[in-house]
């Protein structure tokens, strides 16, 4: 459960940085200073191909993305 998610970044800023405190509770999880938490997603398949249909995108179209300075490509 979020005890508190604030917005770190600047107002204008592209990224979203947050500062969030989780109560761990009874999770018998422990936390030390300097601990960090990492989250990864999946989107749904089924999901994304409807939006993508709905939209009458290309599912075969590239994307181009600079990330941390390297280039990247995305289907």
């Amino acid at each position: 459960d979020f005890s508190l998610s604030q917005k770190i970044t600047g107002r204008d800023s592209a990224k979203d940085d947050r500062h969030i405190e989780i109560d761990l509770g009874e999770s018998g999880l422990t936390y030390q200073t300097g601990d960090a938490l990492g989250v990864w997603f999946e989107n749904d398949e089924a999901l994304v191909d409807e939006l993508i249909a709905e939209l009458g995108y290309n599912a075969d179209y590239k994307v181009n993305l600079s990330i941390s300075g390297e280039d990247k490509e995305f289907s």
